[in-house]
């Protein structure tokens, strides 16, 4: 599993370097913003959140895009989610035991842009939004979305924040 975080080159643009996860640990404030867990499922499986039981999802990629703006900031928040023993609270929760995690890209921000990366993300050729998952505290389509082919992650949020003028 490899973590990424962004960061602005001199000429302003976007990029992200590789960190340890646990190198925000030490961040006074905690840092907040935004993140986007990269999964591999393996083979079809069923999970039931919100009004679907038994949704199946297809083997592939799928990107979650979170953000975290409380207390413990991106580090508690994505250490939960990676955390397969936690008890099951959010939607991503339901997909630990049959997921593998690949990359996590945290993006430092005081503006929440989880909505418009997971809407940007999920409108590209190839890419399908699951309905309603994770989303239920903004009303948004979905917060993940799938692709049964392996994902340039890096290169989707660059090209996101570049089309974003506020980064």
């Amino acid at each position: 599993m490899r973590f990424y975080i962004l960061v602005h080159s001199s000429a302003g643009q976007a990029d992200f370097n590789e960190i340890k996860l646990s190198s925000l640990a030490d961040h006074k404030p905690a840092l907040k913003g935004d993140y986007v867990i990269k999964l591999w499922v393996s083979r079809k499986s069923k999970i039931s959140y919100g009004r679907y039981k038994d949704y199946e999802l297809a083997k592939g990629y799928y990107l979650y895009f979170g953000s975290a703006r409380g207390s413990g900031g991106l580090f508690s928040r994505v250490s939960r989610h990676l955390d397969k023993d936690a008890v099951v609270h959010w939607h991503i929760d339901k997909l630990k035991h049959f997921t593998v995690t690949e990359e996590v890209y945290i993006i430092p921000s005081e503006i929440k842009y989880e909505c418009r990366m997971a809407d940007y993300t999920g409108n590209l050729p190839g890419f399908v939004k699951i309905p309603d998952f994770g989303c239920s505290d903004c009303g948004c389509p979905s917060h993940l979305v799938h692709s049964p082919n392996n994902i340039n992650l890096k290169q989707i949020l660059k090209q996101f924040l570049k089309n974003n003028s506020s980064f």
